[in-house]
């Protein structure tokens, strides 16, 4: 099984002049291709990357991320075989698993802390258990 959750510090840094959120979401397709070549009969996992608690602007670049980075599973070949996305961001803003988002991320808003690890953990379980 391989589990990949990339893109936060993209979408908190604004990207950059080389890494568009284009670049970023074809990144992670380039990682799955490769598992998929070093792992092929094994089953990878895609997180839809958590909020940022801060809001703003870069909470709406982890909106658009997710969009683009779903969009890009689900069109991919391999999609429900041996690839399958799991969605870190709902968890996060669900209520019953966290109060407020930023009751589950550290000082920085973005990064999970333990509580936030364990939303994670219980969102990749339940999906790895589904597959």
């Amino acid at each position: 099984i391989d589990i990949i959750v990339v893109g936060t510090n993209d979408t908190q840094n604004n990207y950059t002049a080389s890494v568009s959120e284009a670049a970023a979401v074809q990144y992670v397709i380039d990682l799955v291709d490769s598992a998929i070549l070093n792992n092929s009969a094994g089953k990878i996992f895609v997180g839809l990357i958590p909020p940022d608690a801060n809001g703003g602007a870069t909470n709406a670049r982890v909106v658009s991320y997710n969009s683009a980075l779903s969009t890009a599973i689900q069109a991919h070949a391999n999609f429900n075989t041996t690839l399958f996305e799991f969605d870190l961001y709902t968890a996060f803003t669900n209520t019953d698993n966290c109060a407020t988002v930023a009751a589950c991320m550290d000082v920085s808003g973005f990064h999970p802390n333990a509580a936030g690890y364990q939303i994670m953990s219980n969102t990749i379980l339940t999906a790895i258990l589904a597959h």
